[in-house]
């Protein structure tokens, strides 16, 4: 009833108190391109908006979020990927990297021109690691 009086998808906040079960509050929840793209979907298919509410509600950032590789659910799993996933940890942009890890700017940019894909490890990064990063599918820092 909720999705219908406010035509999207709600994130409720509730309590129990002695027994008795109360709504707090609720708002339009939060979420990812895929999912916002998935939720119009859903609400459309419902009958609580029209075809037109619904793309109107798709934002330029939800569908910029599809074009950027992810990995699958049997990639995280190990399962299609022998060695599974190597790494993970705080995103500082949006996608996934799949490639040979190197440690320096200068074997990045070898493999690369190797046709390669790679991965920058690094401690930190600094400005002499520009033409690595440009180099990699992706970059690893243990310390940002």
């Amino acid at each position: 009833k909720l999705e219908k009086h406010f035509k999207d998808m709600q994130d409720v906040e509730f309590t129990v108190e002695n027994g008795k079960l109360w709504m707090l509050q609720c708002r339009s929840g939060k979420r990812t391109g895929p999912a916002a793209i998935r939720i119009v979907i859903d609400l459309h298919n419902e009958g609580i908006c029209t075809k037109d509410e619904a793309i109107l509600r798709v934002e330029p950032t939800h569908v910029k979020q599809l074009l950027h590789p992810n990995f699958t659910p049997e990639v995280l799993a190990g399962k299609e990927y022998t060695k599974g996933v190597f790494a993970k940890g705080l995103a500082g942009g949006p996608g996934a990297a799949v490639g040979k890890l190197v440690f320096s700017t200068k074997r990045a940019e070898e493999l690369k021109e190797k046709g390669e894909s790679v991965i920058l490890v690094r401690v930190n990064t600094s400005p002499e690691d520009v033409g690595g990063m440009w180099a990699s599918s992706g970059i690893l820092t243990s310390k940002g």
